[in-house]
């Protein structure tokens, strides 16, 4: 084409207002010379880019043209049409494709973009030809794979993947981690029982990188997963049953709450750490029975059990929770008080109110608040008192009026995705002489810290969404250069969990169900 004659020796504004008039009259016929532009890169890397473009634009709906940009003998080239045959869904270019791959090319774009082109195709053959590279050691490559693994829907995708996770050692490194990872996360594409239970089997992995990419994928399965998860919660070890309940909570759907509440109506002994798991799990899911669990609960000693349970009611709050409060507080005076303390551990606002409207237990609940030491917990009463259009109410803020507040010499910073372990944690440490932090992941942790967040001890749980509390202490130590004593809480019994997080670099262990004294005297431990 006479335009494009000794293309590489005209000025750029010439070449620009060339490449402009070809683009905008879509002269199709300028694409073989266009080709051979293209063929080495242009010393202008502008203009080399808008070739590019301009061919990309001029190929689209040409497949004669494509095809032959595919034979062309650059690499260049045939890299540019590969990416247009993608683009076009071009199932004539899937010989010469598979050629690509079948010929083993050592140029990992070239091989990226011919998968990535294959990917974007529907034609039943290509299932079969990308299944293979699902173990590829370019994670894009894999991920290419996976993804149209996903998107077959089929049994042969779906196998293909778990096949995959299950070739993979246990003891995986960095890499296979993210490979076992994302294989992981496209098996959320499948909904069957087959899928659900290949999940339920991982629902303990040792990488905690993966456990948590496996509760995400079956807390997208939501309501199909409910019967797989009730199985575990009947035949799994002591860590599986907790993980279990943790889920069907997350998936808040109110067949979740008939198989927790059958759980604690059974008469099997059940671990505190699984009565606190339950407890929590039917406070995210609004339904009768969930009411009727939790209102149970009012009767549990233990402090951190009981604390769960009152925040459970708060969420789920409605006029037959204030009731059954106020029943349980005037039917058992030894349990009175330890409901009321956890009341005030736990800010359970709606509950309070419940006190406050029904008046028979209010002033031992204003005594026991006032004598907590707990000084959020005064603030937040006396925010509800204030804002109570009731004279009631200006007199009890007076008996709130308490002397300066705790220093808080030393300052602590506590991470756990549970509301009721924050509440037992900011309860247990009121009256000391520290200032307490909370963040709801090891995320919001991690940036607390990266901004410059004094902080002279970590408490943080292993398991946790977004940042675990082993990725976090890596993070602490490796990024952030921190040496602060960091004590971690968890439900684990399998040592390998806590061996990991000691490599970590974790300070001390702490393990659930725990009294007020016992993390007391970790904390003062960790303090000397």
């Amino acid at each position: 084409m006479d335009l494009l004659v000794n293309f590489s020796q005209k000025d750029m504004i010439e070449q620009i207002t060339i490449l402009d008039e070809i683009q905008a009259n879509g002269q199709h016929a300028a694409v073989p010379a266009l080709f051979d532009i293209y063929a080495l890169p242009l010393p202008d890397v502008a203009v080399d880019e808008m070739v590019y473009h301009a061919l990309i634009s001029l190929l689209k709906g040409q497949d004669a043209l494509i095809l032959t940009g595919l034979g062309h003998s650059s690499p260049r080239v045939r890299l540019l049409c590969i990416k247009a045959a993608g683009e076009n869904r071009l199932s004539a270019a899937l010989p010469r494709l598979a050629e690509f791959l079948q010929s083993g090319s050592r140029e990992p774009e070239l091989l990226t973009e011919t998968v990535r082109a294959l990917a974007r195709m529907d034609e039943p053959e290509i299932l079969d030809i990308l299944l293979p590279y699902i173990s590829h050691q370019d994670a894009a490559i894999a991920g290419l794979a996976m993804d149209k693994a996903a998107r077959s829907g089929g049994e042969r995708g779906r196998n293909a993947l778990c096949r995959y996770i299950s070739s993979v050692s246990s003891d995986m490194g960095t890499e296979e981690t993210l490979g076992v990872g994302l294989a992981f996360a496209r098996l959320g594409s499948f909904t069957d029982d087959k899928t659900v239970d290949f999940l339920i089997s991982h629902i303990h992995n040792r990488n905690p990188t993966i456990r948590k990419i496996v509760h995400e994928q079956l807390i997208k399965a939501g309501e199909i997963a409910l019967p797989r998860l009730a199985g575990t919660l009947a035949a799994g070890n002591r860590d599986e049953k907790i993980m279990a309940a943790n889920i069907i909570g997350l998936i808040k759907h109110k067949n979740g709450a008939n198989i927790i509440t059958d759980l604690l109506d059974s008469r099997q002994p059940l671990d505190a750490n699984l009565r606190f798991a339950a407890y929590e799990a039917l406070g995210r899911i609004p339904s009768m029975r969930s009411i009727v669990g939790l209102t149970d609960g009012l009767a549990e000693s233990d402090e951190m059990i009981l604390i769960a349970v009152v925040t459970g009611l708060n969420e789920i709050y409605n006029p037959g929770v204030a009731r059954a409060l106020n029943e349980a507080l005037r039917k058992d005076a030894g349990q009175r008080a330890a409901i009321l303390s956890a009341l005030v551990a736990a800010r359970a606002g709606r509950l309070f109110t419940a006190v406050f409207q029904d008046g028979a237990c209010l002033e031992e609940l204003l005594d026991i608040l006032a004598a907590s030491h707990n000084q959020e917990s005064i603030s937040f009463f006396k925010g509800l008192l204030a804002a109570m259009a009731d004279d009631r109410a200006v007199g009890l803020l007076k008996k709130l009026e308490t002397g300066a507040q705790v220093s808080g010499g030393r300052s602590i910073l506590a991470a756990d995705d549970s509301k009721a372990m924050l509440f037992f944690y900011t309860s247990s440490l009121a009256g000391m002489d520290v200032r307490l932090t909370t963040a709801e992941d090891g995320q919001q942790a991690f940036n607390l810290l990266k901004s410059g967040e004094r902080v002279d001890l970590l408490i943080t749980d292993l398991n946790m969404p977004n940042m675990d509390g082993v990725e976090l202490v890596k993070e602490i130590r490796n990024s952030l250069k921190l040496d602060i004593p960091i004590l971690m809480a968890s439900t684990e019994s399998e040592k390998s969990q806590t061996e990991l997080a000691r490599q970590a670099g974790v300070s001390d262990f702490i393990t659930k169900p725990f009294t007020r004294e016992q993390f007391i005297s970790k904390v003062t431990a960790l303090f000397r």
